[in-house]
């Protein structure tokens, strides 16, 4: 699942890919792992395809320590910032925040 090239998210992709891997056997741990890189490098990808170097990380998809620390190890690799939240909550009522945030710093 990890050399996925897309524009976007290829929900899809994925699901199809972890089904059919889930089928041929692969274990649970596994799979559950795969998602989760494939996400933190989507979001990488994603990043660097658009020439972003801050990445702000709201919501509560960012409480999952896996995802947090796979994704703190590729930004590093790719010197790409993270921007966690320290001060606010991490729950989804912070998306909004966040597109605040995007909203007011957008580049016309």
């Amino acid at each position: 699942m990890h050399n996925i090239q897309f524009d976007t998210i290829p929900s899809k992709l994925i699901i199809e890919r972890l089904i059919k891997a889930f089928r041929e056997g692969f274990c649970k741990e596994r799979l559950a792992y795969s998602f989760i890189y494939t996400m933190a490098k989507s979001i990488i990808t994603l990043s660097r395809k658009h020439n972003t170097n801050t990445i702000a990380c709201s919501g509560g998809v960012f409480q999952n320590s896996l995802l947090v620390s796979i994704l703190s190890r590729l930004s590093k690799n790719h010197k790409i910032k993270l921007k966690l939240n320290c001060k606010l909550s991490a729950n989804d009522e912070n998306i909004s925040f966040g597109q605040l945030m995007y909203f007011q710093n957008i580049k016309n």
